[in-house]
C-alpha cells in the first residue's frame, strides 16, 4: 500500500513540479508566435509498467488582461479506476503568461489529492512590485522583480530558450512564498520511443530546491524534442521504490505542421 501511495502522489509531481525551472533570463521582445502556441499534450503516467493515470497539457489564446493578450496553460492530471480505489487524485493547474515578452500574470492550483484538498492562487503586480498569495482563505503579500515565471510556465519559457550542452539554464520562479533561482541541467541527447513515436532529444535536468505545488520526491528528468518546438516527450522522478514515468502518448499543435522527428 505504501508504494502505491508513492507511486500516486508523484502523479502529478513528475508532471508539474518536473515542469519548473531553470545564463539568467530576463524578459525578451514580442513573443506572441511561441513554439508551443495552441498545443495540446497527452501523457500516460505509469510506474513499474504499472498504469496509474493521464495528465493533459493544453495551451489556449484569447484572454487578456490590462489590455494585455495572455497565454494560458492547463495541466490536468487524474488517476485511473485502478488507483482511484486506493488514492483519488483530480488536479488542476493553471499558469497565465503575458503574450509580449512571457512574465507569468498568475497562477491557479486546485488539489484533489485521496482526502486532501486545498486551492491555491498567486496574482503578479509588476506595476507594484507584489505578489498576492492566497491559499483557501489566507492571503499574504511578497515583493517580486519586475519579470518571473511560476511553477508551471517555467517549462514554457525555457522551450523558448537556447539550449546548449554542458550549460545550465536559471530563471526567477516565484513559489511556496519565495523567488527561487532555479537551474537546469543540459546534460545530452538521446534518441527515444514513447507511444507517441521516435524522437530525437535534449535530456536536461532540474535542480529542485523547494516543495512547490507537490513535496520534491528525488531527481527528476525531461526529455525535450532536439528542434525548435522542445516539445518534452517524457518525464521521469525517481522516488524510494523505483521511478514514476510520464510518457507523450498524443499530442496535437493546431498552428503548426507535424512536431519533430520520427514522425
Amino acid at each position: 500500500m505504501k508504494s502505491r501511495a508513492s507511486f500516486v502522489s508523484a502523479l502529478t509531481f513528475v508532471l508539474i513540479l518536473t515542469l519548473t525551472s531553470y545564463t539568467t533570463a530576463g524578459p525578451t521582445a514580442d513573443q506572441t508566435d511561441v513554439p508551443w502556441k495552441a498545443e495540446r499534450l497527452v501523457f500516460e503516467i505509469s510506474w513499474f509498467n504499472l498504469k496509474g493515470g493521464t495528465a493533459v497539457i493544453e495551451v489556449s489564446e484569447g484572454a487578456e488582461l490590462n489590455g494585455r493578450k495572455l497565454h494560458q496553460i492547463s495541466a490536468v492530471t487524474n488517476s485511473n479506476s485502478f488507483v482511484d480505489k486506493f488514492h483519488k487524485v483530480r488536479d488542476r493547474v493553471d499558469s497565465f503568461v503575458y503574450a509580449d515578452n512571457l512574465s507569468s500574470a498568475g497562477f491557479k492550483v486546485h488539489q484533489e489529492e485521496g482526502s486532501y484538498r486545498q486551492d491555491k492562487e498567486i496574482s503578479f503586480d509588476y506595476t507594484k512590485g507584489v505578489a498576492t498569495y492566497k491559499v483557501d482563505k489566507e492571503t499574504s503579500i511578497y515583493p517580486i522583480p519586475l519579470f518571473l515565471q511560476d511553477a508551471l510556465s517555467s517549462l514554457y519559457y525555457l522551450r523558448t530558450r537556447k539550449l546548449v550542452i554542458g550549460e545550465p539554464v536559471i530563471i526567477d520562479v516565484f513559489e511556496d512564498k519565495k523567488l527561487w533561482q532555479l537551474e537546469v541541467q543540459v546534460l545530452g541527447n538521446e534518441k527515444i520511443s514513447t507511444p507517441a513515436g521516435e524522437f530525437d532529444t535534449v535530456l536536461v535536468k532540474p535542480l529542485l530546491k523547494f516543495e512547490g505545488i507537490f513535496q520534491r520526491k528525488g531527481e527528476v528528468y525531461v526529455w525535450l524534442t532536439d528542434d525548435s518546438r522542445k516539445m518534452p516527450v517524457r518525464m521521469k522522478s525517481k522516488i524510494k521504490i523505483g521511478s514514476v514515468f510520464a510518457d507523450l502518448v498524443e499530442y496535437r499543435n493546431s498552428s503548426q505542421g507535424p512536431a519533430v522527428s520520427g514522425q
